[in-house]
């Protein structure tokens, strides 16, 4: 795998990541205007005040319960793609050291290989800490 083959991959995952947070965005945007809905036709429906607030506060709970058991689930999705990205990445890393030092050993031209070797490194460490 190339440097330019790695720097592409790393801009695609940047542009999915911000697919990813404009994909949140909506549902929360969808998940607020139901509960807003819902709260208005309660509000506005023939019943006592105070069968409606028990209603809003029955619906709330709901709610509540609901957007915290999605926000720990995608919590932990999160984490665990993180992490395999991490192990991918210092996988890769390995590899392309390895690589270098074997390319250095048979090559005679050291000073190439070295610079080669200190942008990938760097390169795998920016990505590392992402």
């Amino acid at each position: 795998m190339s440097l330019s083959s790695i720097l592409e991959k790393k801009r695609k995952e940047k542009q999915k990541k911000v697919r990813a947070e404009k994909t949140k965005v909506a549902a929360l945007g969808l998940t607020l205007g139901a509960v807003a809905g819902t709260v208005g036709g309660l509000l506005f429906a023939p019943k006592s005040g105070k069968e409606t607030r028990v209603e809003i506060k029955d619906t709330a709970k709901k709610v509540q319960d609901e957007l915290s058991n999605k926000a720990i689930e995608t919590k932990n999705t999160i984490v665990a793609k993180a992490e395999d990205k991490k192990e991918s990445i210092a996988q890769a890393k390995n590899k392309i050291s390895q690589y270098l030092k074997d390319k250095k050993n048979s090559d005679s031209n050291s000073e190439e290989v070295n610079t080669t070797e200190e942008v990938v490194a760097e390169e795998a460490e920016t990505t590392s800490e992402v």
